[in-house]
């Protein structure tokens, strides 16, 4: 009988993690020991994991992201001697023949090292979110296998350049030889690199059809600050972790030098903002978290006076005129017509305007002193030419929105022509 440690990683999402834990232990081959390690949360979580008398909870005291998380797990997992240790993302909730099938692999195949999981859409599991992976050589990324395919039924085992460490299980042997994944990745291409390195130490790295695990997909937009883990630290694999020199070359000339020239007159401007600050951390060997205060995000402040666009959609402007009431700032909602003025005048300022030029510089000079932003859509249209701060809202947070010189002269050539 082969001895298993699961290892967990929390944040903030004490229910998912004891979901996780309810699903390992439905495995028809239990791990002898759960570790659960908290990643300094912030909300009630190591209260409610306290109550969990199944686990063993560690508790970091900073937040050192899934690869410090998972490091701190692994740590404490080998005081036990285990043959293999089972990493978990909280929200991936593992088959209850996961395991059973996992360990089957590795009598299978001798020299497997890692072995992951056929993955499946956690709302659709008829839908495959992932079978591993390989890492690219012709341009920064990785090609998902199955993505968004029919879910396999045939019994068969695949060899890949890496698995997500949402569901991951490795050999003593692996961790022994290899060691754990890099803290200072913190989140991203952690287990892009460590699959590498496995790779590179002669284990290979597998992934069992009938070994399956549900998880969400990854398909939704990435915000910001995941588009800048993903910069910075997929620059730092090929440039300093990988050994493919033609790579690097590629990388410098192309991924930096080039994206820095030609960027500022794409359509996607946020993007060479993001990769100035990912490149400039990199450099420094300012890696593990990104610094709370991300310039593409706007520290929000009482001086300071939100003007909501007519051009955001009337939902979303109630949503964040309601939070900027409760929070007591200077505000006002911009309409476009009577039926607008009337569902939002009881309730927030609003100031009807026409879509016409005339309008939006009356607009424009009536808060020309004042410190103001305006939150605009994702796209750009007229009133962005005229407010130097230009944010949009996410759905989380209000992100810069730098305007782009093929997009000014765009919103221009437009103008004329309507």
């Amino acid at each position: 009988m082969h001895k298993v440690i699961a290892v967990i990683v929390n944040y903030n999402k004490p229910f998912d993690t004891l979901r996780c834990i309810k699903a390992i232990l439905q495995n028809s081959q239990k791990p002898s020991t759960i570790i659960v390690v908290d990643n300094a949360s912030t909300d009630n979580s190591v209260s409610i994991l306290q109550n969990c008398h199944q686990i063993e909870l560690i508790i970091n005291r900073q937040n050192k992201g899934g690869s410090g998380g998972f490091n701190t797990g692994i740590e404490a997992a080998l005081k036990y001697k285990p043959d293999y240790v089972w990493l978990l993302d909280n929200d991936a909730y593992p088959d209850t023949r996961y395991l059973y099938f996992a360990l089957a692999t590795f009598k299978q195949y001798p020299d497997t090292g890692v072995v992951g999981a056929q993955i499946l859409d956690i709302n659709n599991h008829n839908i495959i979110v992932e079978l591993g992976a390989n890492i690219c050589w012709d341009h920064i990324g990785t090609t998902p296998i199955g993505r968004r395919k029919q879910r396999v039924s045939q019994h068969y085992t695949l060899q890949v350049d890496y698995v997500p460490a949402c569901c991951m299980l490795i050999s003593r042997q692996v961790l022994e030889t290899v060691g754990g994944l890099k803290d200072f990745y913190f989140l991203h291409w952690d287990d892009m690199e460590f699959g590498y390195r496995v790779n590179q130490h002669g284990f290979l790295v597998r992934v069992n059809t009938r070994a399956i695990a549900f998880h969400k997909p990854y398909d939704q937009p990435p915000s910001p600050t995941v588009r800048y883990y993903d910069i910075r630290n997929s620059l730092r694999f090929y440039l300093f972790d990988s050994r493919h020199i033609g790579m690097k070359l590629r990388v410098i000339i192309y991924d930096i030098i080039w994206t820095i020239l030609t960027r500022p007159f794409s359509k996607t401007p946020l993007d060479v903002y993001i990769l100035y600050k990912a490149l400039a951390d990199l450099l420094r060997g300012k890696m593990e978290k990104l610094d709370s205060t991300a310039f593409w995000c706007y520290k929000v402040s009482h001086s300071e006076h939100f003007i909501l666009s007519s051009y955001l959609p009337l939902g979303e402007r109630i949503v964040i005129a309601n939070n900027l009431s409760k929070q007591e700032h200077s505000f006002e909602v911009l309409v476009h017509d009577a039926v607008e003025e009337g569902k939002l005048a009881n309730q927030f300022p609003v100031r009807r305007v026409n879509h016409c030029l005339t309008a939006y510089i009356k607009l424009f000079f009536s808060n020309l002193f004042g410190q103001k932003i305006l939150i605009s859509t994702g796209y750009y249209n007229i009133l962005d030419i005229l407010f130097r701060r230009r944010a949009y809202y996410d759905g989380y947070d209000l992100i810069k929105k730098p305007l782009s010189l093929s997009i000014f002269w765009n919103i221009i050539k437009n103008r004329k022509k309507s």
